[in-house]
């Protein structure tokens, strides 16, 4: 983490969603800068927050402060910087900052790396076609009936051709929302065509909504600016009205999201609660909506990542019980993956990044049979497997929708 000029400790503040942050967040977010007397006198504290742009005060000019990316040179007087942690190798230490021309490394400190993403972490490319484009212009009623009609689907599957079967009175076909979270929607689209397969397979029609992009503000809830989450999820809620369906959430970190921090944020909004009341994971929904469904067999062994999401605030209890009705054997490491939204992607955390897969996850899958399917209902887990373990994983959306 960088040296913050301006601060009297000659340290910088790392913001993360809290009381303080609360504090903070009504004079950060209506100013659009930092508003520390302080910092006007160029001696007070100058907090810097992931991806938050601040306008430093003095007229000295902008800074764009990342963590994990060194603050740029800035003209005038400051304390002189030093490293925050001692030993923390010098390329990681702030620039010089006493050269007015910003010239950085001339006193034998090394100049800082340029900002972006560390090469040695690849960004995952953009989906070519939305999820969202391809449901609404190739999928809905012709995809559900095609699925309906395959052998095998429904509740209880597809009498045998010939045999006479009673008709039943008609009973109303539960519906799913299908949430297109970002990851996705963008990403991955191929987990939401395996989970609309499987829904529809299991007997329930399947919705997505329409009207605009919906977000559940987690990327601003992760760097403290919770005026723009609020704002974010209000959008959200007038662009969805008032679901009153289940939400199924592909994405675990969008799921716990919507489930806890979308009701604590907007707690006036009786459409926050229920939203948050209907959040489902994909394991749970056909749990609850499809009990009589029987998954695909697919007898093999499984081994890759539960999500720290799932972990810590929606559990994965369902998701053991549907992996073993499916005949996965095997358990799915503990721990974290290392990669962490966009913390793997930063100057600076690419070893902490693979010191963290090394704990279980990287040894879990050394150790899985050539044969073992790797499940990993995160993106950020199965981008950092596809990129240290070599291997693609599958959302668990994806391996039963390869065993229909």
């Amino acid at each position: 983490m960088p040296v913050v000029p301006g601060h009297g400790g000659g340290t910088a503040l790392h913001a993360r969603p809290g009381p303080a942050a609360a504090r903070d967040a009504g004079g950060r977010d209506r100013a659009g800068r930092l508003a520390l007397e302080g910092g006007r006198r160029g001696a007070g504290p100058v907090p810097g927050l992931q991806g938050v742009p601040q306008r430093l005060p003095g007229g000295r000019g902008h800074g764009l402060v990342q963590v994990g990316v060194p603050a740029p040179p800035l003209v005038g007087p400051h304390p002189p910087a030093r490293p925050l942690h001692p030993g923390r190798p010098a390329g990681l230490a702030a620039p010089d900052r006493g050269a007015a021309d910003g010239s950085a490394g001339q006193r034998g400190v090394p100049p800082p790396p340029p900002p972006g993403p560390d090469p040695r972490t690849p960004l995952p490319p953009l989906a070519t076609q939305p999820f969202t484009r391809w449901w609404h212009l190739s999928a809905s009623p012709a995809f559900e009936a095609r699925v309906r009609a395959e052998p095998g689907s429904g509740p209880q599957g597809t009498a045998p051709t010939g045999t006479p079967t009673p008709t039943p009175a008609p009973t109303p076909t539960p519906t799913v929302t299908l949430w297109p979270d970002t990851f996705t929607e963008y990403l991955a689209p191929e987990t939401g065509r395996a989970a609309a397969r499987v829904l529809q397979a299991a007997g329930l029609a399947v919705d997505v909504p329409r009207g605009g992009t919906v977000c559940c503000g987690l990327t601003y809830l992760s760097t403290g600016r919770l005026d723009r989450a609020r704002t974010v999820l209000h959008r959200t809620l007038n662009t969805v009205g008032d679901l009153r369906t289940p939400v199924l959430v592909l994405e675990p970190s969008c799921a716990a999201a919507l489930r806890t921090d979308l009701p604590a944020l907007l707690p006036d909004d009786p459409r926050a609660a229920r939203l948050a009341a209907a959040v489902r994971t994909f394991a749970e929904t056909l749990e609850e909506f499809a009990p009589a469904w029987q998954p695909p067999r697919l007898d093999r062994a499984v081994a890759g990542q539960t999500h720290c999401h799932q972990h810590a605030v929606l559990g994965d209890a369902a998701d053991r019980r549907l992996r073993e009705r499916a005949g996965l054997v095997g358990e799915l490491s503990g721990g974290c993956c290392g990669l962490a939204g966009n913390f793997g992607f930063e100057p600076g955390h690419h070893e902490v990044s693979v010191a963290c897969a090394e704990e279980q996850l990287l040894p879990s899958l050394r150790a899985a049979g050539p044969d073992a399917l790797v499940q990993a209902d995160g993106f950020s887990c199965r981008t950092q497997i596809a990129q240290l373990g070599g291997v693609r994983a599958r959302h668990l959306a994806e391996l039963l929708a390869e065993g229909l």
